[in-house]
């Protein structure tokens, strides 16, 4: 039997509408929860790891997961309970270059926890998160 073959059901017994909709779009852009499963399954099988992000738009927003190879992770930092403190992660993104370019760069994005709160950095950007 081949997996991710059948698509994923998650059955809610108080939000069955929300669990439609995020095996829909779990990622808010059309990509289902079989398609994203299945992604990350066969990265892990030909790079070895492979993960799930979770995140939300800062103001707050609905939920979603995104696929995360583990060939983009450059490193990582546990607590002395081995709890995730930081995590890097190499990622390309396409920018303006001139009036009328667009080129890909490659840059890193860090998020790291203090307490609570999750902070990231990209270049000069700073945002901060409140996990609770």
């Amino acid at each position: 039997m081949k997996p991710f073959t059948r698509p994923i059901v998650v059955k809610s017994e108080t939000h069955q509408d929300l669990a439609d909709e995020y095996v829909k779009a779990v990622d808010g852009k059309g990509t289902s929860l079989t398609g994203l499963c299945s992604t990350t399954f066969e990265d892990a099988l030909w790079n070895g790891s492979s993960f799930i992000a979770m995140d939300a738009a800062v103001d707050g927003g609905r939920l979603y997961a995104y696929h995360l190879s583990g060939d983009n992770i450059l490193g990582y930092r546990l607590d002395e309970d081995d709890r995730l403190i930081e995590i890097r992660i190499q990622e390309k993104a396409v920018v303006a270059d001139g009036q009328w370019g667009e080129k890909e760069v490659s840059r890193v994005r860090v998020f790291q926890r203090g307490g609570d709160v999750v902070t990231w950095t990209l270049g000069d950007r700073k945002r901060t998160y409140c996990t609770k």
